[in-house]
C-alpha cells in the first residue's frame, strides 16, 4: 500500500479525487472532451490507472464530476452576491456581476469545452435544471421589477449571454457589467415594479 501524506485515510482520498479533479479540467480546457481519459489522468498525476478507476469509471464520468461541480460553485456564488443585494434593481446588478466576472475568471470553461460533445442525457437532464436553477435569481428579479413575458426574460437573458461570452474572449468585464446594466435599465425604463 503506499504511503499516504494526509492525516487519515479518508483525507487522503479527498486529496486524491481532488488532484484528479484538477488534472482532468486542465485536460478538458486544454485538449478538449475526448483527451480526458483515466490513462490521461493517470499519466499525468503519477497514479496508475487502476487507482483512478477507484474513483471513476470513465473520462465521462471524470468531465460529469467536474462539470457538476463548477455549476454548483457557480450557482452559490451567485446566490450569496444576489442574496446581499437589498432591492430587485441591485439583485439583476448582482447578478451580472457576478456572472461576467465569472466567465472572465474562467469559471465556465469546463461547460464551454463540452459544446458539441455528445454527453449521455441523464447529464444534459441535470445540466439543464442546473442553468435554471442557476439564472433564477435574475428572473426572480427581472419579475419584481415589472419583466412579464417569455419575450423580455429572454432578450435581457441574452444580453448576459452575450457579456459573458465577451467576458470569456478577454473583454473588460467591467465595462462589460456597466453596458449590459445599462442596457438592461433601459429595457426596464418604464415598466412598473410588481407588488
Amino acid at each position: 500500500m503506499p504511503k499516504i501524506k494526509a492525516g487519515t485515510v479518508q483525507e487522503h482520498r479527498e486529496q486524491q479525487h481532488s488532484r484528479l479533479l484538477s488534472v482532468a479540467r486542465e485536460i478538458l480546457i486544454t485538449e478538449g472532451p475526448r483527451a480526458v481519459t483515466p490513462g490521461a489522468v493517470a499519466k499525468l498525476t503519477g497514479m496508475s490507472r487502476p487507482a483512478v478507476y477507484q474513483y471513476f469509471d470513465n473520462g465521462v464520468a471524470l468531465i460529469e464530476h467536474l462539470v457538476l461541480d463548477d455549476f454548483e460553485d457557480s450557482i452559490e456564488a451567485i446566490e450569496q452576491a444576489v442574496d446581499s443585494a437589498t432591492d430587485a434593481h441591485t439583485r439583476a446588478h448582482a447578478y451580472v456581476n457576478n456572472v461576467i466576472n465569472q466567465a472572465a475568471s474562467g469559471m465556465h470553461r469546463t461547460a464551454s469545452a463540452l459544446t458539441g460533445f455528445p454527453m449521455p442525457e441523464s447529464f444534459n437532464k441535470e445540466i439543464a435544471q442546473l442553468h435554471l436553477k442557476q439564472i433564477e435569481p435574475f428572473v426572480r428579479a427581472l419579475r419584481e421589477l415589472g419583466v412579464n413575458s417569455h419575450i423580455e426574460f429572454a432578450l435581457l437573458g441574452g444580453l448576459v449571454e452575450t457579456g459573458v461570452r465577451l467576458a470569456e474572449a478577454g473583454g473588460d468585464p467591467q465595462r462589460i457589467i456597466d453596458g449590459v446594466c445599462a442596457q438592461i435599465e433601459a429595457a426596464l425604463a418604464g415598466k412598473s415594479p410588481a407588488n
